[in-house]
């Protein structure tokens, strides 16, 4: 009787000690879950921060677009008038010439 008394301490004490061992394991098991969670949270909000940082991206490019379509529209502005400024030049020149002609005559 002592000996079976001795054995069912000894499971006991086994039983006790695998017992808190498991619970030690489920609170470790449940930290790491609110690990996992924190990650993931952290993982969303890096995405969302990609997805704004992307969109500000398409937006300064759509914004860089329309400036280089207006400066090809300020180059072909500044080239007529460079055109009419030549065209203009020539003719002071021609009318210039007649009249230094014309005085010449006089």
């Amino acid at each position: 009787l002592e000996q079976s008394r001795q054995a069912l301490t000894g499971m006991r004490t086994k039983l006790e000690k695998a017992d808190a061992d498991l619970e030690k394991n489920r609170a470790k098991e449940s930290q790491k879950e609110r690990e996992i969670h924190q990650l993931e949270k952290t993982v969303h909000q890096h995405k969302v921060e990609i997805h704004t940082l992307k969109d500000k991206e398409a937006a300064k490019a759509e914004e860089v677009s329309k400036m280089k379509k207006e400066e090809i529209l300020k180059m072909k502005e500044i080239d007529t008038l460079q055109r009419q400024i030549r065209e203009k030049a020539s003719l002071t020149s021609d009318l210039t010439t007649k009249v230094a002609k014309q005085t010449k005559e006089l």
